[in-house]
């Protein structure tokens, strides 16, 4: 997909310590074939003086996910994303609570309990050839 100047995108975290996350961030411009410039929507620069801005490849860009929530809820097992740490993080439902959901960060390790808003948690889907799968 050839994303264009404006456009609001996730940007994959590739870093160490940001694998399985998700950043929202607004296209600076396009500077080859598939390589942006991005500005970060949550993520500040080293000085705190404004929103971080980085070079990134047109692989680890993704679309905004239109927000599905599950008619009957969430269920055991299924890969959600959770908004945490100013991202959205892939984990795992390992335990439905009355209201909430438990949920384990394979790439981090981390385990909380989130509430099921769309603010907060939605389905997990790849972003694989230009489609959502």
């Amino acid at each position: 997909m050839d994303f264009k100047r404006g456009d609001v995108v996730e940007i994959m975290g590739t870093e160490e310590g940001f694998e399985g996350s998700y950043f929202e961030a607004i296209l600076i411009s396009k500077v080859s074939n598939n390589d942006y410039i991005v500005q970060y929507n949550t993520l500040m620069n080293d000085d705190k003086s404004g929103p971080a801005r980085a070079f990134v490849s047109g692989k680890d860009i993704q679309p905004v996910p239109e927000e599905i929530m599950p008619e009957k809820g969430f269920s055991l097992n299924d890969r959600v994303d959770v908004y945490y740490r100013e991202g959205w993080w892939v984990g795992k439902i390992t335990e439905k609570l009355e209201n909430e959901y438990r949920v384990w960060f394979e790439h981090t390790g981390d385990e909380g309990v989130y509430s099921p808003t769309h603010t907060q948690m939605r389905l997990h889907r790849d972003w694989i050839n230009g489609k959502w799968v």
